[in-house]
């Protein structure tokens, strides 16, 4: 049943909720990082403002026996609260943090510029299983990538080895036939050398024989003058 309400002033947007387990305490996170908590039943002015993150909170989180308090925001930090009786307590046994105090409260300060890797976030489990669902998207997009990379590299590989084979038949066609054509060179050479050797020989003959007959004819001629 409807038991009660309270308004929440402007600008304070609520962004996540938790009740504590003994469902004394409410813990309301705002999207500018406060964590109001209220007691229960509400009252007026019965609640405090813990100044917790610097971005909206998305998490809150209590545990089972109400001594600690988890919150986390858009900027990934975890800030861990420990209650006691009338009184939160901020702490961290893995961070070091600039106190704040309002009233019976202390609280912590969200570092600034620093960057830490986290092992554990609270999520949901349905964000859980979206975020797998993108992954398994990812990983078999990545797959599909590789497959086609590998087909498309077989193809060129093998279009390469094509070309590769065609050239290396052209060219050991194109050397036979340069060795070929050389060994007939060769040989046409071969053959003009000894038909210059035969030609040369014949003419040197008959330019013997003809200058024997022309010292024999001159001899003759001046025999016959004495």
């Amino acid at each position: 049943n409807f038991e009660q309400e309270w308004p929440i002033e402007n600008g304070f947007i609520p962004s996540a909720i938790c009740l504590s387990k003994s469902e004394r305490l409410l813990y309301v996170g705002m999207t500018h990082g406060i964590i109001r908590v209220y007691t229960i039943p509400l009252v007026f002015d019965g609640y405090v403002d813990l100044p917790a993150h610097n971005s909206s909170i998305r998490r809150l989180l209590v545990s089972y026996d109400d001594h600690y308090l988890v919150s986390i925001a858009e900027s990934a930090y975890i800030l861990l609260f420990k209650q006691t009786i009338n009184n939160l307590s901020s702490v961290s046994s893995q961070y070091k943090f600039s106190q704040l105090s309002t009233e019976n409260v202390d609280t912590i300060n969200e570092p600034q510029a620093k960057q830490i890797m986290f092992e554990y976030i609270l999520v949901t489990k349905s964000e859980y299983d979206e975020r797998q669902r993108r992954i398994n998207e990812i990983q078999t997009s990545i797959n599909e990538f590789e497959a086609e990379n590998n087909l498309k590299l077989s193809s060129k590989q093998i279009e390469f080895s094509q070309h590769l084979n065609n050239y290396s038949n052209k060219f050991q066609v194109t050397m036979k036939t340069l060795l070929l054509a050389y060994e007939q060179l060769k040989t046409e050479i071969a053959n003009d050398d000894c038909d210059f050797f035969n030609e040369a020989n014949a003419i040197e003959e008959r330019y013997t024989a003809l200058q024997t007959h022309t010292e024999a004819i001159y001899e003759n001629k001046m025999i016959e003058t004495v």
